[in-house]
């Protein structure tokens, strides 16, 4: 296992000028936007979504879909496995070559250059012309290894037609987004200069949202969320999130005065 003090996934800071932990204003800019924006905003989606959740409990043909049973086998599985620690050096490993591989597509995505690449257990590097929020935080919200998996079977679907393994499709994606979400825990407090270069708190949000948004999305394809559903309990709870902070306004301008 990588200790903090090794975990190195980290930019070529020669290589680009722009990598500076944002400073001054800009610092002061993203604390506020964290805090005033993302932050309500990740609250408001996570009660809409967790009371959707709920809502379907009593639904049994949808928790007994294969999609959504055989995604929870998957997630399972991942669970029992990493409860009991069985090949957990070669599975961090998996971990750090796609996190580093995703950094590096989003480089390409972002029309920039891959110079360099390393991938170990004691950590790894991308080496580059470009940076951005993106490149920076992709590998904290992309689960790659779900994605490829998915991929491999599309293909192998399109040359030979998979009837009847639609299980082993889910299951695999339910395997490696618990994977994804279980490693990308585990770094996010190994101090992190993914994290740092747009502040931590900022980044944070954005990957929460981010991880958020994916797992809704994929909940209502599972059919366990519905999407006007999902969009009348947001407005509902905007509202009375809104009333909430307006109360609070009217109450702290009271005492001040």
């Amino acid at each position: 296992m990588a200790s903090t003090e090794y975990w190195d996934d980290s930019w070529d800071a020669g290589m680009v000028e722009d990598l500076a932990f944002p400073t001054g204003w800009r610092k002061w800019m993203r604390r506020m936007m964290g805090v005033f924006v993302f932050l309500p905003l990740a609250i408001l989606l996570s009660m809409t979504l967790f009371g959707e959740v709920v809502k379907s409990r009593t639904n049994v043909d949808v928790w007994l879909s294969e999609a959504v049973w055989f995604s929870i086998m998957g997630c399972l599985v991942w669970i029992v496995l990493a409860a009991i620690r069985i090949c957990m050096s070669p599975f961090l490993y998996w971990y750090v070559l796609g996190h580093e591989l995703t950094h590096a597509v989003a480089v390409i995505l972002s029309f920039g250059k891959v110079s360099g690449f390393r991938a170990a257990l004691d950590g790894g590097h991308v080496q580059t012309n470009k940076n951005n929020l993106f490149i920076a935080l992709s590998p904290y919200f992309i689960p790659l290894w779900a994605l490829v998996w998915a991929g491999i079977y599309a293909v192998i679907n399109w040359i030979w037609p998979l009837d009847g393994w639609q299980a082993l499709l889910y299951g695999g994606i339910g395997f490696w987004w618990a994977y994804h979400l279980y490693w990308t825990s585990w770094i996010i407090p190994k101090d992190q200069p993914d994290l740092k270069e747009n502040g931590t708190f900022f980044s944070l949000m954005i990957v929460y949202l981010a991880n958020l948004v994916l797992l809704t999305g994929m909940l209502m394809l599972c059919g366990l969320v519905g999407f006007k559903a999902f969009w009348l309990g947001l407005k509902i709870n905007s509202l009375d999130m809104w009333n909430t902070f307006h109360e609070l306004a009217v109450w702290f301008a009271g005492v001040v005065h």
